[in-house]
């Protein structure tokens, strides 16, 4: 395994070399939000696959990166996120506009302007180039907020492979790499295992 000097360098490195590319994930992201707000409502399974995109693209560049394990890890996410759609009612997505949509908002927002690895002076820079799509944190922050905020697109299983891997990396990112903001997707995807639940549990009493 490598050190944990070696992970925030190799961190680091791709959180500048390829900052073009997070800042094309800013912009997708944010005219996805826009368009939701503006009314759209695509399909649960589209959904999923669109935002699963994210996991393909920490998965790419991980292994341009040589790290294996986040690479393997996040293409597995990816191949759970196209298994869970054959399992997804395909309904129109839903939101209630109820508490978890201030959490889930909270979560995208942070998950955009992710304070660590990139290296500027300015802090204005990190609102369109902090390393979303490239580092796993703040990419699953802003999949945390996006299932928080649409009821998981759904699909239970889809829901907790991201609360598995939020709190995964959230705890790795704290105790090992000795990243603090990562209690934010800690506390995000435990709010997600209650929604989660919670959601689940009133769909059962319903039937």
């Amino acid at each position: 395994m490598p050190t944990r000097e070696e992970i925030l360098a190799g961190l680091t490195s791709l959180a500048n070399e390829y900052s073009d590319i997070a800042i094309a994930w800013h912009i997708i992201i944010l005219m996805l939000i826009a368009a939701l707000f503006a009314g759209w409502k695509p399909r649960n399974r589209l959904m999923i696959l669109l935002l699963s995109t994210l996991f393909l693209s920490v998965s790419v560049f991980a292994g341009i990166e040589n790290n294996v394990f986040n690479a393997a890890i996040f293409a597995f996410l990816v191949i759970m996120s196209i298994y869970t759609t054959l399992g997804t009612g395909n309904g129109l997505i839903r939101g209630d506009r109820s508490w978890p949509d201030i959490t889930g908002l909270s979560l995208i927002i942070f998950g955009l302007i992710y304070p660590e690895f990139f290296q500027t002076d300015s802090f204005l820079e990190f609102a369109y180039a902090a390393p979303t799509g490239l580092v796993p944190c703040p990419t699953l922050c802003v999949l945390t907020g996006f299932a928080l905020l649409y009821r998981g697109f759904g699909s239970v299983t889809w829901s907790l492979t991201v609360v598995a891997a939020g709190i995964f990396y959230g705890f790795f990112g704290v105790f090992y790499l000795g990243v603090n903001l990562d209690w934010f997707l800690v506390a995000g995807s435990l709010i997600l295992l209650l929604n989660t639940f919670i959601l689940s549990r009133t769909a059962s009493l319903k039937r």
